[in-house]
């Protein structure tokens, strides 16, 4: 449950032109894609609220993890190495 929250922290931070979802959006479009119970994780009840705190809590959990996200073959492939600046210009942070 931990990788699937992470992983959707991950994927929303680094689009360019983000969406906004609205309360329970993203949880329904992962179960329409078969998300729920994937590899025996289930979509958490945090995706269906408007606070992320947990879904934070759970990628600062991940990344303190000695492997950390360096486990995740997208990262290593797509971000390492890389400037990811462009993907939070004109943020304001």
């Amino acid at each position: 449950m931990k990788a699937l929250l992470t992983l959707g922290l991950f994927l929303l931070s680094v689009t360019v032109q983000a969406k906004v979802y609205e309360c329970c959006e993203f949880a329904r479009i992962l179960k329409i894609h078969g998300m729920d119970d994937y590899k025996g994780i289930s979509l958490a009840n945090s995706l269906l609220q408007d606070d992320i705190t947990q879904a934070i809590q759970c990628a600062k959990a991940v990344v303190r993890d000695p492997q950390g996200i360096r486990a995740w073959v997208a990262w290593r492939s797509h971000c390492q190495n890389r400037d990811l600046t462009q993907y939070i210009k004109n943020c304001g942070v």
